[in-house]
C-alpha cells in the first residue's frame, strides 16, 4: 500500500481487505496479556505469605496479584471465613489441622488431584496426609513442611536419648523444657 492510499478509500481491493483483516485476525494471539490487568487472588493467610519476596515471581509469571488479609491463629482464621461471604477469599492458607474444620463447615471446595504433583512430595506420607482428604476427595494441598529440631542440653540428656520425644518427660528436665513453634514459645 502507498503512503499516500486510505484504508478505507474505494481504491481498496477486496484481495487487501481480506489479507490486511487476516494479519489482524491472526496476530491476536499474540498480544500480551501483561497488557489486561492482573487478576486479583483474594488470601486469608498467616502474616507474611503474601508479601514481595514470597509472591511477587508468581504474580509476574501469571498475571496475578495477591489481596492478602492476615490473621494469628487458627480460631482466628475461622472466625473471619465464618463472618465473610461466600466466595470473599480465592485462597486460604491453613494449618492442617484446620482443614478438616473448613471442609466440615463447608468453606471450602474439592480440589482436582491431577492439578497436584503428588508424585514430586518429599515423603509418601504426604500425597494422602490426613486431614486433607474426606471421601477420597481432595481438599486441601500442603504447600510447604518443616522439621521441628531438638536443642538439648549435653549434661541432661544424652545424643541418643535426644533422638526421640520421650526425653521431654525425663524426671530429671522437670520444668527445665522450651519449646519454639513458629514464633510463639512455650515452657513446661
Amino acid at each position: 500500500m502507498k503512503p499516500t492510499e486510505n484504508l478505507l478509500s474505494p481504491k481498496l481491493s477486496r484481495r487487501k481487505a481480506l489479507v490486511y483483516g487476516a494479519a489482524t485476525a491472526l496476530s491476536t494471539p499474540f498480544v500480551s496479556r501483561a497488557w489486561a490487568a492482573p487478576t486479583e487472588i483474594n488470601m486469608l493467610a498467616w502474616y507474611g505469605h503474601g508479601e514481595p519476596d514470597i509472591v511477587a515471581e508468581f504474580e509476574a509469571a501469571n498475571n496475578v496479584k495477591f489481596k492478602p488479609k492476615y490473621y494469628a491463629g487458627g480460631d482466628n482464621m475461622l472466625g473471619l471465613i465464618a463472618q465473610s461471604p461466600p466466595g470473599t477469599y480465592d485462597v486460604i492458607l491453613s494449618d492442617g489441622e484446620f482443614v478438616q474444620q473448613l471442609n466440615a463447615a463447608g468453606y471450602i471446595e474439592e480440589l482436582e488431584a491431577a492439578d497436584y504433583p503428588f508424585d514430586d512430595m518429599l515423603y509418601e506420607d504426604f500425597t494422602k496426609f490426613p486431614g486433607h482428604w474426606a471421601d477420597g476427595k481432595l481438599y486441601s494441598m500442603m504447600v510447604r513442611f518443616g522439621h521441628l529440631g531438638v536443642s538439648y542440653n549435653k549434661n541432661a540428656i544424652t545424643a541418643e536419648e535426644a533422638m526421640s520425644y520421650s526425653c521431654f518427660w525425663k524426671p530429671e528436665v522437670k520444668g527445665k523444657v522450651g519449646h519454639l513453634t513458629g514464633t510463639f514459645p512455650a515452657s513446661a
